[in-house]
């Protein structure tokens, strides 16, 4: 229970300072920061996604080849 209330009140310290100290400020610098990387980022989104199915196929492609192998060994 003493580890709870000291929790708390570190807290709510922690909150008030942020608030004191210029926090919303900072809030807003960094979501206006990471919505211009978002936005370099969507160039990147459709490539990354066209590679990334391409490389599933290729896996399947080379499941299926072996699968095919060991079934073949297995028969013989």
């Amino acid at each position: 229970m003493k580890n709870f209330i000291v929790g708390f009140f570190i807290g709510i310290t922690a909150l008030l300072a942020f608030l004191y100290f210029g926090g919303p400020r900072y809030m807003i610098a960094l979501g206006n920061k990471t919505e211009q990387a978002g936005k370099k980022l969507e160039h990147y989104e459709r490539p990354v996604q066209d590679t990334a199915k391409g490389a599933a196929r290729s896996v399947d492609k080379a499941y299926d080849k072996t699968k095919e192998k060991v079934k073949e060994y297995i028969k013989k």
